[in-house]
C-alpha cells in the first residue's frame, strides 16, 4: 500500500485537476452558452443597416413588412408570367438588393383588413416612395393592370407570395428606440394630426409610427391618404379612431399603456378586426432589443471583470517597482 504522504499528494493534484477543469468549464459556458440563455434571439434580428451588408448574388438579403429574407437560393429564378418583364434582370437584383422592400409588396387591404375594408379598389397613397424599379412593384388583385397573369389573382398575396417568402425567413426587422423617436420628429416627414377623424387634417412635421407591446407599427401613409382625400376621408377612415387617436398624439413613443387602455373600452370584434389590420398591414419590425440590459449584461460583467484585472497588474506593478523614494 502507498505511503500516506503519496496518497495525500495524489488527492490533491486531482482536487486541482477538477478545480482547473471545472473553472474551464465555467468559462466555456459564459462565453458560448450564457449571453444565449438571457438573450436567445440576440443573433436573429437585424437592423437596415445590417441588412444592406448583405448585397452579393450568394447573400442577397431583404426585409418585407418588418421581417427578414435570405433570398439567395431564390433570386436567381425565372418566376415572373409577365411578358417583357423578367423578375430575375441583374439591374432590378443589383439595385434592389439589401433594401426594404415593403412598398413593392404591397398587401390589397381587402386581404390585410378583411373585416374593416371591402372596397378592391382601395389602396394608400404613399408619402416617401418612388420605386427605383417600377417594374419590381407587385401589386395584386383587382390593381394589377397586367390581366391573365399570376399577380391578377385576388389572392396572390396570401395564396402564393406569404408562403413562398416565409420560406426564406431569417427574423425580425428591429429599430433602435432613439431612432424611432427621431424619425417621428424628422422634418422631412409629415404626420397629420386631428382631434377627431371628422375635423380637418392640419400638416406638421413628423412620421407617424409607434410602438406597442413592443412591435413597431406605421401610419403615416394612412393619414396621408387621408388628408390627400379630404373629399371622402369616410371612404379611407377604416382604422377605429380610438386607436388611430393614440398614434397621433405620441409618435415614436411606447404606446403599450394608453393603447391597451382604448382596446379594454372596445367591444371584443372591434380589438380583433383592429388588430388583425394592424399586424397584416401596417407592422414594420421590432424595437431593438439587443440594446436592452439582459442582452448587454454579459458585455457588462466582462468589462468589470477585466477592469478589475488590470487594476490588480497596475497596482502589483507599482508595489513591486525596484526603485523607491528615500528622499
Amino acid at each position: 500500500m502507498k505511503r500516506p504522504d503519496i496518497r495525500l499528494a495524489w488527492r490533491e493534484k486531482l482536487t486541482i485537476f477538477f478545480l482547473i477543469f471545472l473553472m474551464n468549464a465555467i468559462v466555456i459556458f459564459y462565453i458560448v452558452e450564457f449571453g444565449r440563455l438571457l438573450c436567445p434571439n440576440f443573433d436573429k434580428a437585424w437592423s437596415l443597416n445590417e441588412v444592406a451588408q448583405h448585397t452579393g448574388s450568394n447573400d442577397y438579403w431583404v426585409t418585407v413588412q418588418g421581417q427578414v429574407y435570405d433570398l439567395t437560393d431564390f433570386i436567381q429564378r425565372q418566376h415572373s408570367d409577365i411578358s417583357g418583364e423578367p423578375s430575375n434582370a441583374q439591374n432590378t437584383l443589383e439595385t434592389l438588393a439589401g433594401q426594404d422592400l415593403t412598398k413593392y409588396f404591397p398587401p390589397p387591404l381587402v386581404l390585410g383588413c378583411p373585416s374593416l375594408v371591402n372596397d378592391k379598389s382601395l389602396l394608400f397613397q404613399y408619402q416617401n416612395f418612388s420605386p427605383l424599379i417600377p417594374t419590381a412593384v407587385h401589386t395584386s388583385g383587382s390593381q394589377q393592370s397586367a390581366q391573365n397573369t399570376k399577380l391578377d389573382a385576388s389572392d396572390w398575396y396570401t395564396s402564393r407570395f406569404l408562403p413562398t417568402i416565409k420560406q426564406h425567413h431569417k427574423g425580425p426587422l428591429v429599430y433602435d428606440g432613439k431612432a424611432i423617436s427621431s424619425a417621428a420628429n424628422d422634418e422631412s416627414n409629415k404626420r397629420l394630426v386631428s382631434p377627431k377623424m371628422c375635423i380637418t387634417l392640419l400638416m406638421v412635421s413628423h412620421r407617424t409610427w409607434a410602438i406597442w407591446e413592443k412591435s413597431i407599427y406605421d401610419l403615416t401613409d394612412y393619414f396621408y391618404t387621408i388628408n390627400a382625400n379630404q373629399g371622402n376621408t369616410g371612404r379611407f377612415t377604416f382604422l377605429n379612431s380610438a386607436i388611430t387617436d393614440i398614434f397621433q398624439q405620441q409618435p415614436g413613443q411606447d404606446i403599450t399603456e394608453p393603447l391597451n387602455a382604448a382596446l379594454a373600452k372596445l367591444d371584443a370584434t372591434t380589438v380583433q378586426q383592429n388588430i388583425q389590420c394592424l399586424n397584416n398591414v401596417f407592422y414594420v419590425g421590432e424595437k431593438d432589443f439587443r440594446k436592452e440590459a439582459r442582452c448587454q449584461v454579459q458585455n457588462y460583467l466582462l468589462l468589470v471583470a477585466s477592469s478589475i484585472l488590470v487594476a490588480s497588474v497596475a497596482m502589483k506593478c507599482e508595489c513591486s517597482h525596484p526603485f523607491s523614494d528615500t528622499g
